[in-house]
């Protein structure tokens, strides 16, 4: 997806490609898709994966499963985002 990005836009620059849903629709799914599964969305193996290591760090380590937990479901979402 990169790839096809920098060819369209002739950058790699996430400053200056903006109106990518505009631009190039079929694209913008296929990101979109991408940033939803990698979040852990319900049904993916990234879900399940997620939720049996928050399981077991919860059991061993509270905080530091609230620290990770705060980073990846918060700072990344906000990250995947803006992209």
């Amino acid at each position: 997806m990169v790839d096809a990005i920098a060819r369209r836009f002739k950058t790699r620059l996430v400053t200056e490609i903006s109106g990518l849903n505009f631009l190039c629709p079929k694209l913008f799914l296929l990101t979109l898709a991408n940033c939803i599964v990698f979040l852990g969305f319900p049904g993916s193996l990234f879900f399940i994966a997620e939720f049996l290591f928050f399981s077991f760090l919860i059991d061993a380590f509270p905080l530091l499963a609230l620290i990770l937990a705060f980073l990846l479901y918060i700072i990344l979402a906000i990250f995947f985002l803006r992209l």
